[in-house]
């Protein structure tokens, strides 16, 4: 596909009852199968928007650009330039009942204009006070007289007006910056046609989609802004009703200005049950770093743990979430480390007195803080029970945190990755040092083998290895390369065949050892961070920059 895409359009160009996809660039103009192989292209004719439509009277269709051109399908000729262009935002329908598609056509200020491809002629023009966002063209009233929707840029409103007098019918006030598109649909089923649109792309807030009732001039609903990359997915019963949920965590919201929230899915029908308030009372200013599932109060439902800060002090947070769609924050470390954003999280009797300790590794915001540290937390009392000595360089994070019997001693060990590659192995009852594991590791994972646990790494070469504690040291016993790049995270599944998920640019792979099975389409940076099989369903979930994916497959099936 052609890069430097400017607009896109879909119509089945050649008449052979399958669509074509119609782009253009600023400059190139050109069609491609709904398979992806290009067709034809026209080079020198193109600009910021292309549409496609039955805009004169012959049996073939016309493409427009807004550069000024308009080309016969069949011909595959300019059959028509207008020398002042089409403005910058392109639409065609038949306003007139001629049975020909007009040309509308919106300049990014002052005017919106209607041309009369077939005479080659514009038909009207409308005046309009801001910057032009979006525009539609539709029978919004089933009045059977089209209306041409206006989105006005800045603080604007959307305005409706009749394409047969060009007079303003209503407008609604468009409470975000500028408008990035505009529908229309019964969206809540209720009988009823709504209007839709996105706004705040343009500014440095917020974005939001809105749906209105437009007959009201009133706004029904507006989504809640997350930022990514989320954070899980995690899965467990939450709320004691015997059905796990699945949860995830988005790193902040509202472009940056508000904190992380939670968002709790049914694992039924994967539809969303609640989002929390902004954790951390919307302070967080580094971002929401781990999301863990525990039971910390043994009463047989799990808690969400969140790692983030306060004003750049490391904070642990623990929720409950009930029935009601209900989260209550119930827990958070009463010591707060100064200028040490909290990166990872875990939760475990670590040092075997039969009390529940909180782990959390942290990183360096500023100089005011006292380290790069693991720290341990009494559930009890939230008080700093211990911390380790300065892991990795000055200014690192430790991004990798876990806890297993990995030198098989009966007893926990608290495993640390820093993000500058190495892996500390601290002894759990007595916090000693036992190891570090050199190299540029960028994943940590457990692996279970029913007597103690393997540390199972990935490194930014795209390697994933196992280490092994045997005659008083970790061994190195497997290594396997998976392709180029960083690999962004490990999961290992909890079945009798071991399958290895990981992320490695932006990809979900499947892999048993040492051979890859699968990999997913690209779905932005971080995806493959931590994968989940679906707690009812043959399939998995991940999630990365930009949303949470779910694939339905059986396992068996890539083998």
């Amino acid at each position: 596909m052609a890069d430097g895409l400017t607009g896109l359009d879909v119509a089945d160009v050649d008449d052979d009852g399958d669509n074509e996809i119609i782009v253009c660039t600023s400059g190139n103009l050109y069609v491609y199968s709904s398979s992806g192989v290009l067709e034809w292209q026209k080079p020198g004719i193109g600009g910021s928007d292309v549409v496609i439509g039955q805009m004169d009277a012959d049996s073939s269709l016309e493409i427009a650009v807004t550069g000024g051109q308009v080309i016969d399908t069949a011909t595959k000729l300019v059959q028509w330039t207008w020398a002042d262009g089409f403005g910058a935002i392109l639409e065609a329908e038949d306003i007139d009942d001629d049975n020909m598609e007009e040309l509308i056509a919106a300049e990014r200020w002052y005017f919106v204009w209607a041309y009369d491809v077939d005479r080659r002629l514009p038909k009207w023009s409308i005046p309009i006070d801001l910057d032009v966002g979006a525009i539609s063209v539709t029978d919004i009233d089933d009045d059977s007289v089209m209306e041409l929707l206006v989105g006005e840029g800045q603080w604007g409103d959307i305005l409706a007006y009749d394409t047969i007098t060009q007079e303003l019918e209503w407008s609604i006030d468009n409470p975000e910056h500028g408008v990035t598109d505009i529908a229309i649909g019964d969206v809540d089923r209720d009988g009823d046609t709504e209007l839709i649109w996105g706004a705040g792309a343009t500014s440095t807030g917020e974005d939001h989609l809105y749906v209105a009732d437009w007959q009201a001039q009133q706004i029904e609903w507006s989504n809640i802004h997350l930022d990514g990359p989320f954070i899980g997915p995690e899965i467990g019963d939450l709320d004691g009703d015997n059905r796990n949920e699945i949860v995830v965590v988005s790193w902040e919201s509202d472009s940056g200005y508000g904190s992380g929230r939670i968002l709790v899915f049914n694992s039924t029908n994967l539809r969303l049950r609640a989002i929390s308030d902004e954790i951390a009372d919307g302070h967080v200013a580094t971002g929401t770093h781990d999301l863990k599932l525990y039971d910390v109060d043994n009463d047989g439902r799990k808690e969400i743990l969140v790692a983030a800060d306060r004003l750049y002090d490391g904070v642990i947070e623990i929720y409950d979430f009930d029935v009601s769609g209900t989260f209550n924050l119930n827990w958070i470390n009463s010591t707060q480390p100064d200028g040490a954003p909290f990166y990872s999280a875990a939760a475990g009797d670590i040092d075997g007195d039969g009390y529940l300790e909180i782990v959390a590794g942290s990183g360096r915001a500023h100089t005011g803080a006292a380290g790069v540290f693991i720290y341990v937390y009494d559930y009890n009392t939230g008080d700093e029970e211990w911390h380790s000595l300065q892991m990795g360089d000055y200014w690192d994070e430790i991004t990798g945190l876990a806890l297993g019997d990995v030198d098989q001693d009966g007893s926990d060990e608290i495993i640390g990755m820093v993000d500058s590659g190495d892996v500390y192995i601290f002894d759990g009852p007595s916090k000693v040092l036992e190891d570090i594991l050199f190299g540029a590791h960028t994943a940590l994972e457990l692996y279970d083998t029913g007597t103690g646990s393997l540390i199972v790494l990935g490194d930014e070469g795209g390697d994933i290895s196992a280490g092994s504690y045997q005659w008083g040291s970790y061994v190195e016993i497997y290594r396997h390369n998976f392709g180029t790049g960083s690999i962004d995270g490990i999961s290992l599944t909890p079945t009798k065949r071991l399958f290895i998920f990981f992320g490695i640019g932006g990809t979900l792979n499947l892999a048993t050892p040492f051979n890859a099975l699968w990999q997913s389409s690209i779905y932005g940076t971080l995806f493959g961070q931590r994968t989940a099989l679906h707690p009812k369903f043959p399939g998995f979930l991940s999630t990365g920059s930009f949303s949470v994916v779910g694939f339905r497959y059986k396992l068996s099936d890539f083998l």
